[in-house]
């Protein structure tokens, strides 16, 4: 009896032409999933690539406009164009008949200030380094793993 219900489930046409249609159709399926997949990452990755050569273009007219700007700047402040300023504005020319030198013994002249030693000077003593600083890794790991404990932490 066990044999017949066995024998009677493995020939069960239906069951058989399901599976067979379950084969056929599953690669389909999986072929079909692979290409909606890849569809929507091209997809993607296009709209990405028109928003970097939207902001490419936009940085290049940016640039243009720096380089306009900056174009401007230079014929606003030339020797001609700050000569014809001048001129309106009521400054003449400086020759040598109509300018006065004049030495005077009390002003020591402009100073000049030093913001750095100057190069090699070779004053590297005078560097200040913290003292946790001035010890290697080796010799720091040394002390944590070999130091005696303190005796104030033990009472």
């Amino acid at each position: 009896m066990q044999k017949k219900l066995v024998q009677a489930y493995k020939t069960t046409p239906r069951r058989k032409q399901l599976q067979k249609m379950g084969l056929y159709v599953l690669p389909v399926v999986a072929l079909g999933t692979v290409l909606a997949l890849y569809l929507v990452f091209s997809a993607q990755a296009a709209a990405a690539g028109l928003e970097i050569r939207s902001y490419i273009d936009k940085r290049e007219e940016l640039q243009r406009e720096v380089a306009n700007e900056n174009t401007q700047l230079a014929w606003l402040i030339s020797n001609g164009n700050m000569e014809k300023r001048a001129e309106k504005l009521g400054y003449t020319k400086i020759t040598g008949d109509n300018v006065a030198y004049m030495v005077l013994p009390s002003y020591p002249g402009r100073g000049i200030d030093l913001t750095s030693p100057a190069p090699g000077n070779g004053s590297e003593s005078d560097i200040l380094l913290n003292s946790a600083y001035q010890q290697s890794l080796w010799d720091f790991i040394q002390g944590i793993l070999f130091s005696e404990p303190d005796e104030e932490a033990q009472s």
